[in-house]
């Protein structure tokens, strides 16, 4: 077999020999779209190219950014300050002519640019063209190095390409007022040019890291808003055809690195992401343009947009299209500045399309998403269990986007025959904002370990377009399963002043039985202030006292800072991987003021009739602030009932230990039924909180000639015990989630649907048993008032909502902990959301606070830890492919075994971020693509495009990633051999037949990456997007299409 080689990376191009897998030429079933992402569109796919052009490239040693690390642009500096410059002009070691003018010296300015003839105090950007001086700015804006993070403003000379340049660096620089909690990182170079003409030189702007755009004094906040950055030139006339400013200058949020059009994102006159270049000759900038659109992605109903255009006014251009769906409605020539308008068709195609618009040399991808009028939630349904039995019903909720739709439901089950299911109602009409219960009845039996597998199609009657609802079983190995009431805790305490309240966790046996359970006195060996009431235990199901242990941190004689632990527990006789908690504690300076906070968020009160009032149970009050003296009032309310509420004392001071009062619930004269309350605690600082009280009254046992009879429920009631109302919670810090269903005669229910919607994300509560449902959310960003949705779906109760409002702060010190998204961790090649892991796949990791900078891996097999950040797969470190702030690559361990609920964690330079837990399943396959196109090759090893299609009669292949174990066994990280075979069989369909395949295993020379050779009969039809999926183990991956032509 012959390999071509690219890049020092060894990938096939030609035919596979293998095993071949000749199927009958029918149509499957409708295939199911990509579920919605997490993530912005724009982010998800920048984190596909990215790691398509490691993968092809082969495993680089290089560094993705663009400021350049020539020493020599270090070696001066500008002192700590605000609104300086350098005290006198600089030489630049060559001759410039700028406009007419030449100069051999500048002014270094703080505040984000350089100046000829002067220095520039002006920190507020007001535009380019009204400054008073020749000026050269990469990123206009107010600069302040005076706090303790933020780097010097560093210049100097070195050589660039065997030219003289001079660098001015702006790396890891804060903003006015003294702030560092976000920092941007940037530079301007100048290079050179004589060897063309005297005073000949080349601009770059390089751009690493863009996190905030204004200072406080220009009417930004936290770095945000206000009048924000400007960069660009201008000869300082004042005349508009002399000045030039990037688009997105001035505007709020451009720039940024979370803004698909953000600076390090961009190129101009460069193949080097996050560089800018200009060519200054005979004193005049070349042409140059600056293009933008703020819509990039489309709904599938299409709509109007516009490309704004910058260029100097005797600069020509031409605009072109791609495709035929997005056509131009302005002039496609034109000069200088304009706004080219287009419009975008409505697509009715099941499968997101996209076109390339071409401007001066530039290119713009719109997108547009897939022809859809349903969403249902859950979009994913994934039921674990370790004794083969599951739940008889889950329920799920329909919804149109817009307006009535009249639909069908139909289901296929693909993989597993010891199960059967159906949905109910399976037709009927929605409409938009009136969601329907859908029921998914099911009857399945298995043996560990096995899994099964299905699929809910709701078909839009009228238009045309389905939704696909994955299903999936999973039975892991025997011995039972662990399941832990919360995976995070977080303490706060201030230094040398009271404790934090202690914390409980209960842990809980999914199959049946007992199981024992343990913590390893190693685990608290790096952490003496963390303690355990019980480092053993029995987890026994039905058991009326659960298994619990006592969390307790002691902050005495520590200093002010972060302080963690991730805490394995393991349960011996269970098959199953070994869970963690993370386990966050910090110290404040004893200067930060004080600030109360009650737990839990929720107390449920259970009593027959009769039988007088339930236990009491103990509220906590605790500082989480300061040293300082912080007192509180405490008063019931209740709804109904009159004051059912009892508290052993309503006022008092929180002193070096937290707080207890007792809280009762009297039921005297109370006829049967749920009764809610609240309990407001009011601090001297002027901030309050509550914390919600229900107490269920049950009717007493009836007797008749015909016997007793038992309460019947009538309903069910949800309570969050996790969070109480005006409660501040602290970005970057996990956030237990925890509500309590019980049925009206108290009984707990773990048959129903959880889901808690907040920031824009929608979190799923698993069951964890005895009624508790638990999740964590990680809060982004500050917001004065969020609100936190519960929605219980029951297929008895039906719906039940219950929201709690908080305040999103600042952590005190403005410390941040890298966290996890909701939901944040991603199959790599179809970017399906919302799915088991497979072993050996390629996963995205969302979040922030990751690295501090763009890396790649260095050689293979790829290092399980890169600049700082590692990332652990239940016990193994996983290998990574590349890390960013907001994003991980990284491999998930072949060693991952099936039915196994893996937790996973992002460790920072010791700082650790929340678990997160993810099912494995044996398979999860998804194809390689870009903006919706096969990464697809034909039998000569050419990249099939609209200039290469596929041709009927070829063997092409495509990549993809998640087919599972392959034979040979290959080691994680590592490149794989010549020649290997997938476990589980894939299926090819081309335009909805069977297609022959010809080779299915790991792509040779890649890591991680599969390849499936595939014939291309003559019974296809040719088209420009053709669609192609797989299926493996009966699961369906993405949908992609390619041109199709006859030869």
């Amino acid at each position: 077999m012959r390999l071509h080689r690219r890049r020092n990376s060894v990938i096939p191009f030609c035919r596979r020999p293998g095993t071949t897998n000749r199927a009958t030429f029918t149509r499957p079933t409708a295939l199911p779209q990509g579920l919605s992402l997490p993530q912005s569109r724009s982010r998800v796919a920048y984190a596909l190219a990215l790691l398509l052009s490691i993968l092809m490239g082969g495993i680089s040693a290089a560094q993705a950014q663009a400021v350049r690390s020539n020493p020599g642009f270090t070696a001066a500096s500008i002192p700590r300050n605000d609104d300086g410059s350098t005290d006198t002009a600089i030489d630049l070691g060559f001759d410039v002519n700028f406009f007419g003018a030449n100069f051999r010296t500048a002014f270094v300015n703080n505040n984000g640019n350089i100046t000829f003839g002067g220095p520039l105090s002006t920190f507020t950007p007001e535009g380019l063209v009204a400054s008073p001086l020749r000026i050269i700015a990469p990123f206009w804006a107010d600069v302040d190095t005076r706090a303790s993070r933020s780097a010097l403003v560093t210049y100097g000379r070195d050589i660039v390409d065997g030219r003289p340049a001079f660098g001015a660096n702006w790396v890891n620089v804060g903003y006015f007022g003294t702030h560092d909690d976000k920092l941007n990182s940037f530079q301007l170079v100048l290079i050179d040019r004589s060897d063309i003409a005297p005073g000949d030189f080349d601009v770059e702007f390089n751009y690493d890291r863009i996190e905030w755009e204004t200072g406080d004094a220009s009417g930004g906040s936290g770095g945000l808003g206000g009048t924000s950055a400007s960069a660009g030139y201008s000869n300082g006339t004042g005349k508009p055809e002399a000045s030039f400013e990037i688009l997105g200058s001035r505007i709020n949020g451009i720039f940024l690195d979370n803004n698909r059009n953000g600076l390090r994102y961009r190129r101009l006159n460069s193949s080097v992401r996050g560089r800018l270049n200009f060519f200054v000759r005979s004193g005049f900038v070349g042409c140059t343009y600056s293009i933008l659109t703020l819509s990039l992605d489309y709904p599938w109903e299409g709509g109007e947009g516009a490309l704004q255009i910058a260029a100097p006014f005797e600069c020509e251009w031409t605009a072109t299209s791609s495709a035929g769906f997005v056509t131009f409605t302005s002039p496609t020539t034109g000069q200088g500045s304009q706004v080219l308008q287009f419009t975008v068709e409505p697509n009715r195609n099941p499968f997101r399309r996209s076109a390339t618009l071409t401007v001066a040399g530039q290119t713009i991808v719109i997108t547009q998403a897939a022809f859809v009028t349903l969403s249902m939630t859950p979009p994913a349904v994934t039921l674990t269990t370790v004794d083969g039995s599951f739940p008889s019903k889950v329920v799920m909720r329909l919804d149109a986007i817009s307006g009535t739709v009249d639909w069908v439901a139909s289901a296929e089950l693909l993989t597993g025959e010891n199960w059967r299911f159906n949905i109910t109602p399976s037709f009927g009409t929605v409409t938009a904002g009136s969601p329907l219960t859908l029921l998914l009845e099911l009857n399945a039996g298995f043996q560990p370990p096995s899994s099964g597998s299905a699929l809910i199609t709701v078909t839009d009657t009228t238009n045309g377009p389905s939704i696909g609802v994955p299903i999936t079983l999973d039975v892991a190995p025997s011995g039972g399963r662990l399941v832990l009431s919360q995976t995070s805790f977080v303490f706060r305490a201030p230094q040398g002043g009271s404790l934090p309240a202690s914390q409980t966790l209960t842990l809980l046996n999914s199959s049946t039985g007992s199981l024992d359970w343990s913590i390893p006195g190693s685990a608290l060996a790096e952490a003496p202030w963390l303690s355990f009431s019980s480092m053993s235990g029995t987890a026994t199901t039905g058991s009326t006292t659960p298994s619990s242990t006592v969390l307790s941190a002691n902050s005495v004689g520590l200093e002010a800072g972060i302080y963690q632990a991730v805490v394995p527990i393991s349960a011996p006789n269970s098959q199953a991987e070994t869970q963690v908690i993370s386990v966050s504690l910090q110290v404040v300076e004893s200067s930060t003021a004080p600030a109360g906070e009650i737990s839990p968020g929720g107390l449920l009160f259970v009593t027959k009739q009769g039988e007088g009032a339930p236990p009491k149970q103990i509220l906590s009050l605790a500082n989480q602030g300061g040293a300082g003296a912080l007192s509180f009032e405490l008063e019931a309310f209740t709804v109904a009932g009159g004051p059912w509420i009892g508290i052993s004392a309503t006022s008092g001071n929180i002193g070096t230990i937290p707080t207890t009062v007792q809280v009762s619930a009297n039921p005297a004269g109370l006829p049967a039924g749920v009764y809610n309350g609240r309990i407001a605690a009011s601090y001297s600082t002027g901030k309050a909180q509550d914390s919600q009280v229900t107490l269920i009254v049950v009717p007493e046992d009836r007797k008749s000639f015909f016997g007793t009879s038992a309460c019947l429920p009538q309903s069910m009631t949800m309570l969050n015990t996790s969070v109480g109302g005006s409660t501040d919670v602290a970005v970057s810090f996990p956030v237990p989630l925890t509500a309590n269903l019980v049925d009206s005669c108290g009984n707990p229910l773990d048959s129903a649907t959880v889901l808690v919607s907040v920031e824009g994300a929608v979190i799923s509560l698993p069951a964890v048993g005895r009624g508790l449902y638990r999740g964590t959310w990680t809060p982004a960003q500050t917001a004065p008032l969020t609100t936190i949705k519960f929605v219980a779906l029951h297929p008895v109760y039906g719906a039940l909502e219950l929201s709690v409002t908080v305040s999103v702060v600042p952590a005190p010190g403005d410390v941040n902990l890298p966290y996890i998204t909701a939901d944040g961790v991603i199959e790599a090649a179809g970017l399906q959301a919302l799915r088991p892991l497979a072993p050996g796949g390629i996963v995205f990791i969302f979040g922030s606070g990751f690295a501090s900078e763009e890396l790649q891996a260095i050689g293979a097999p790829l290092a399980r830890s890169l600049g700082g950040v590692s990332v652990r797969f239940g016990s193994e470190d996983a290998p990574l492919y590349f890390v960013s702030p907001t994003q991980i690559t990284a491999q998930v361990p072949f060693a991952a075994r099936q039915g196994d609920v893996v937790p996973i964690v992002v460790t920072v330079n010791g700082r650790v971020s929340a678990p997160q837990s993810y099912l494995i399943t044996a398979a999860q396959p998804g194809i390689f693509s870009t903006d919706g196109a096969a990464t697809a090759f034909d039998s000569q090893g050419r990249p099939i495009n609209p200039q290469n299609p596929a041709l009927l009669g070829d063997t092409i292949y495509i990549y993809a990633a998640g087919l599972g174990l392959v034979d040979p066994p290959v080691a994680t990280g590592a490149v794989s051999p010549s020649s290997t075979t997938v476990l589980e069989p894939v299926e090819v369909f081309v335009e909805g037949f069977e297609v022959p395949v010809t080779f299915q295993g790991l792509a040779p020379g890649l890591v991680g990456v599969y390849q499936i050779n595939f014939a291309l009969p003559d019974i296809l039809i040719p088209g420009n997007d053709v669609p192609v999926v797989i299926r493996q183990i009966g699961v369906l991956s993405n949908t992609v299409s390619m041109p199709l032509r006859a030869p």
